[in-house]
């Protein structure tokens, strides 16, 4: 590459955390399956730092001062992810639905297989994601109480 040119990708493990968040978002921006997907995978923060996550997202650069960064993840690929060794439930739940909600890939898993396991806080976390895929943008506030019964 000549001095001056810009490389076609950048390894995304040389992004600070910051960056990374802003350029997903970028490359998700108008897919709200995918905008889900990422917004997940940002409040949950785990996987933002994982090596193996960061492996398979591709990063392209800003060309010129009008264009942004922008991280593209690999679904695919991400899906392997969840198989690995003593994983726990909470991140492997967290990264499959994310998959599904971007690629719409069948990982072979039932919903209540993986929200079974999760505290209430990835629960959350996991249903504002289907709410934001099925809705968009214009998913408004959701106050979550118990059914009455």
């Amino acid at each position: 590459m000549s001095e001056g040119q810009v490389p076609d990708q950048v390894d995304a493990r040389v992004l600070t955390t910051t960056q990374l968040i802003e350029a997903l978002r970028e490359a998700a921006r108008g897919a709200s399956g995918t905008e889900a997907a990422v917004g997940l995978i940002i409040a949950h923060g785990w996987w933002l730092t994982h090596d193996g996550f960061l492996r398979n997202v591709t990063v392209h650069p800003a060309r010129t001062a009008s264009e942004v960064l922008m991280a593209v993840a690999d679904w695919g690929a991400l899906c392997d992810l969840t198989e690995e060794a003593g994983l726990q439930h909470a991140f492997a739940a967290v990264l499959t639905v994310a998959v599904e909600l971007a690629s719409w890939l069948d990982t072979g898993w039932r919903f209540q297989e993986l929200v079974g396991g999760l505290d209430p806080a990835d629960t959350v976390l996991v249903l504002r994601a289907v709410l934001h895929a099925r809705l968009g943008r214009e998913a408004g506030p959701v106050e979550l109480t118990p059914f009455p019964m």
